[in-house]
């Protein structure tokens, strides 16, 4: 009998009661920006190097030889802006046009970039899901500036 007595008079400890779950929350919210900015440093290292390896290639197999690797190296730079609507001047013009294929590669890794940060935080609620959202995008928006 005094089992039940001593259980039944026990406050009961809800979320909202929770004095630790202000600290995790916090946590939490940091731990998700952290995993935004991560997501988003990958996916424009890996556009970047996947550009810079197709260009690189063919500046190896060039026959001519006349660039320089620093040349093929900034070109690559500029595919890779190219790739995200950025116009490309030249000597003859600017090159506005972005090929289909380099459009959807910054599009297939942001999207993977959002399953895997999904995969990690699982947001409780939209609100939160926007913000992580925002965070890679701002990162990767701040990497391509």
């Amino acid at each position: 009998m005094t089992d039940v007595l001593s259980t039944a008079a026990r406050p009961k400890s809800g979320p909202d009661e929770d004095p630790d779950a202000d600290r995790r929350q916090s946590e939490r919210a940091v731990n998700g920006l952290y995993t935004a900015v991560v997501v988003a440093v990958g996916a424009a290292v890996v556009g970047i190097v996947v550009i810079a390896a197709i260009v690189l290639l063919a500046w190896a197999f060039d026959s001519g030889g006349s660039i320089s690797a620093l040349t093929a190296v900034r070109a690559a730079g500029q595919a890779w802006l190219l790739a995200h609507h950025s116009p490309l001047g030249t000597a003859s013009g600017t090159i506005g046009l972005v090929p289909m294929g380099l459009v959807a590669l910054p599009a297939a890794l942001l999207g993977r970039a959002g399953i895997l940060l999904g995969r990690a935080n699982r947001p409780a609620g939209l609100l939160e899901a926007a913000r992580l959202t925002l965070a890679v995008a701002a990162t990767y928006e701040r990497l391509g500036g």
